[in-house]
């Protein structure tokens, strides 16, 4: 009876988290360089920057707007953007993008695009950006 009752409790847990995390995954999708390029050339995108200005000012992605993930009003900051709009995010190497998705999904953002590697990735792939 115990062995039942454990086996019933772990299928319940598994399956509410696992929609739960499936949702969440349709909603971000992490993209390569050449993804992103092909994608951001339409007009209804919007590009963030999540690095710091300096890092901004030393290049930058095309149209891209600068939101610092390390600024006290990152979170106030997103929620200008258009949330029914698409947003592609990206960093210097990918770690602070990814940290932000889950501001972005907070602040009810549904089609999320991360940049695999950041501006590394994308320089070392042979795309450029602004100066």
């Amino acid at each position: 009876m115990r062995y039942k009752s454990l086996l019933i409790c772990t299928i319940i847990c598994t399956t509410m988290f696992g929609c739960k995390e499936s949702g969440a995954q349709e909603q971000v999708k992490v993209i390569s360089p050449k993804e992103m390029q092909k994608l951001i050339e339409t007009d209804s995108v919007q590009l963030i920057d999540v690095r710091t200005p300096n890092e901004y000012n030393e290049g930058h992605l095309n149209n891209a707007k600068n939101i610092d993930f390390l600024s006290s009003t990152f979170s106030n900051d997103i929620n200008i953007l258009d949330k029914e709009k698409p947003v592609f995010i990206y960093c210097h190497s990918g770690n602070r993008s990814g940290k932000s998705v889950k501001f972005f999904l907070n602040a009810g953002f549904t089609k999320i695009y991360d940049l695999d590697g950041g501006i590394v990735r994308w320089r070392r792939e042979g795309f450029l950006e602004k100066k």
